[in-house]
């Protein structure tokens, strides 16, 4: 949370950076407070949010203003769940690596002081330190998602 976010709090949308073969692939986007030690914490939005996307390398923007949502204090983590399901797998024969499930979700490089995954029904935190015990940078790929704020 930036001081700056006082003036635009409201979040209004979210963009996602996929790339899918399947017309109308579907993941969940989650909404996360930080709890008390940092991990995500309780979700904001109070029902799922299934979103779909075109096929080929896109920018998908999805609105969120019905939700009434306010930016925390605290932060926001952003959660992308991928949808084992049927609709986002290529039909056979169709010329590429089966076992695939669409979409994919772009990344850039980014550095970072933590890593938070989620696996097995909790949440993990990796980071990494020095000799000396200070926090260093981790590089790693961070998912290609951009949150838009209004008043």
């Amino acid at each position: 949370y930036h001081s700056s976010y006082n003036k635009t709090r409201n979040i209004d949308a979210i963009t996602v950076r996929t790339d899918s073969k399947v017309k109308d692939a579907t993941f969940k986007i989650h909404l996360y407070e930080p709890d008390a030690n940092g991990f995500p914490g309780k979700e904001i939005l109070r029902e799922n949010l299934v979103v779909s996307v075109d096929k080929g390398v896109k920018n998908t923007l999805f609105k969120l203003e019905k939700y009434h949502l306010k930016m925390p204090k605290t932060g926001l983590f952003v959660g992308i769940e991928k949808l084992m399901i049927e609709k986002n797998q290529l039909e056979p024969g169709e010329g590429y690596q089966s076992g695939v499930y669409y979409p994919l979700i772009l990344y850039s490089s980014a550095e970072k002081d933590k890593i938070f995954t989620y696996s097995g029904g909790q949440w993990r935190v990796q980071t990494r330190q020095t000799s000396e015990g200070t926090l260093e940078k981790i590089n790693t790929a961070e998912p290609a998602i951009t949150l838009i704020l209004t008043n």
